[in-house]
C-alpha cells in the first residue's frame, strides 16, 4: 500500500507470517523495488513493514526505515 502524507511517501507491506519469520515484510519491500517506482515524485520515502500471526490475531513484528 502506498500513501502520501505530510509531504512524504509511505510504502507499507502487510504480511501474515506463519510460523514465526520476522523480517519478511521489509525484505519483500526491498526485493520488489517499490522504492524505485516512487523516486520520481521527489518526496522523502519511508518503508513500513507490519507482520501478523493468524493464530494470535495480532501484530508480531514491525519495522520502518527511510529509503
Amino acid at each position: 500500500m502506498t500513501a502520501r502524507f505530510n509531504r512524504q511517501m509511505h510504502l507499507f507491506e502487510f504480511k501474515v507470517v506463519e510460523p514465526a519469520r520476522n523480517g519478511t515484510s521489509m525484505a519483500q519491500l526491498n526485493a520488489r523495488r517499490f522504492v524505485h517506482r516512487c523516486r520520481g515524485r521527489g518526496l522523502p520515502i519511508r518503508l513500513i513493514g507490519v507482520e501478523f500471526r493468524r493464530a494470535e490475531r495480532k501484530i508480531v513484528a514491525s519495522d520502518a526505515e527511510r529509503a
